[in-house]
């Protein structure tokens, strides 16, 4: 898809767009794509912005410009950059990567579509949000969306990080729990991976007793429609776990 020519007759550019929830592997599929020898080959020109929020459009504007030009630059005024842009992208074909896009409202990306305009035929915007209506105001060819792993794919990204380095008698011992465990990461490759090395410390089986009764999942009980503290579930997990952490709650 990133390879092939435009899916529009009167544009140049065409929008793709991977949607998924945090956490599930957007932006990894995006850097596996980006820093494929075959892509680097095609395009003249790659850029890479983490959005995030606010949409900045200075930043973002000035970030894609020190990208094409290999410079720092010391405009600071937004038209003047869109001018600049506009000038380095004319005639080349470029892949421009928007990472973790969150507004809704069109008026920004309005701002900064215009100053892409020029490349050549073939280039692409790729871009990963957890929001489908975003996909839809930036104008998206293609659409992606990124679903949840198999309960097996997420035990085998757990146990391969959970397990590293130990014995076949510890695998035994741990495996029935380990895969309770695996099962709270609903699907979600980062949370198994944030899981896993979590437990990689942790020898006894009291110890993963410990994090599979963890008052923390009872988190997910409260309001099911807020999906997104699944994802953080496991980081809370981790976060207690630090040793300075521990330390400091029981001094409260």
């Amino acid at each position: 898809m990133l390879l092939a020519g435009s899916s529009q007759e009167a544009r140049n550019v065409d929008v793709i767009s991977l949607v998924g929830l945090g956490g599930i592997g957007k932006t990894t599929l995006a850097q596996l794509a980006f820093n494929d020898a075959k892509v680097t080959d095609h395009f003249e020109k790659k850029i890479w912005v983490c959005v995030s929020e606010p949409f900045d459009e200075v930043r973002i504007t000035k970030a894609i410009l020190e990208q094409l030009e290999g410079s720092t630059s010391n405009l600071d005024d937004l038209q003047s950059l869109l001018q600049r842009v506009s000038q380095s992208i004319n005639g080349i074909r470029v892949l421009l990567v928007l990472d973790d896009v969150w507004t809704e409202d069109h008026r920004h990306w309005e701002q900064l579509k215009p100053s892409l305009a020029g490349c050549a035929r073939g280039s692409k915007i790729l871009v990963t949000t957890r929001k489908g209506v975003v996909a839809t105001m930036m104008g998206t060819d293609h659409r992606i969306n990124i679903e949840t792993l198999s309960d097996d794919a997420c035990r085998s990204i757990f146990n391969h990080v959970a397990f590293h380095e130990r014995s076949n008698d510890e695998r035994e011992r741990l495996t029935d729990i380990g895969n309770k465990i695996a099962s709270k990461c609903k699907g979600l490759p980062l949370a198994a991976k944030v899981l896993g090395g979590l437990m990689q410390s942790k020898r006894t089986r009291e110890e993963w007793e410990d994090v599979l009764s963890s008052e923390l999942w009872r988190l997910d009980e409260v309001d099911k429609d807020q999906v997104e503290k699944k994802i953080f579930l496991p980081l809370h997990l981790s976060y207690y776990d630090l040793p300075s952490v521990r330390a400091l709650s029981s001094k409260i």
